[in-house]
Parts: structure tokens; sequence; C-alpha cells
């Protein structure tokens, strides 16, 4: 179940979704989309299907880690980027598992996050 304001209801644990420089689904599409592009990749998931997104800029760098479900199977895409290009180009989702996401807590995360995603792990035990 998902709501407006960019939470979602995962094994009972309602938690915000976005973090870092996302707020909302379209900022997601439109960095995966990259410069000109017209709409997102096909396959980018809906707002619906988000669990946890969350991108870290500092200067001209910058790393995102999105989850999703799609037909009951979780995804994750992982991205980063060292110049002044960004995300583009870069969503290649792959299937995971709940154990495989909460290794990315020692990946730099920021802190809130970082606990955001603890906690959708844990619920989902």
């Amino acid at each position: 179940m998902s709501t407006t304001n960019g939470e979602a209801m995962t094994a009972g644990v309602e938690a915000r979704r976005y973090f870092g420089e996302w707020t909302k689904h379209a900022q997601v599409a439109s960095d995966f989309a990259g410069f000109g592009a017209a709409g997102s990749p096909a396959d980018i998931a809906t707002d619906a299907e988000i669990v946890f997104a969350t991108y870290d800029r500092e200067d001209y760098e910058g790393a995102a880690l999105v989850v999703f479900r799609r037909d009951g199977v979780l995804y994750e895409v992982n991205a980063s980027h060292c110049s002044c290009y960004g995300l583009e180009d870069q969503w290649k989702p792959e299937e995971t598992t709940w154990p495989a996401i909460g290794m990315r807590t020692t990946y730099g995360l920021s802190p809130e996050a970082e606990a955001a995603l603890l906690a959708l792990t844990a619920a989902a035990k």
C-alpha cells in the first residue's frame, strides 16, 4: 500500500520512501532519464512500486539506490557518477532479496536513509 506523501506501508511499517536529493517519484524518473530525454526509461519503477530510493550528491559525485517491487519480485538499482554527468542510462534493475538489501547499509548511505533501510529489512523478516 502506498500513500501520496512519499511514504509506503511495508510489512506493517509505514516509512518515508525518498531520501537525499529525491522527495518524489518524478525526480527519480527524471534523473535516470538523462539530459534531453523525453520521459523516463520504459521499465522505470512507478511510484507505487518504489519501496526505497536515495540519491546523495556532493559536488560532482553522486550515488543512488532504488529498491522496488514488481509483480511480487524485489529489485534494486545501484547507480553512481563521478563527473558532471548524472544517473542517465544507469537504470538496470537486478533481482534481489531483503537480506541482500540489508547489506547496502554499509555503503555510505546517510544516517536517515540507513535507518529507514534497516527498518524495512527488519520488517521483511
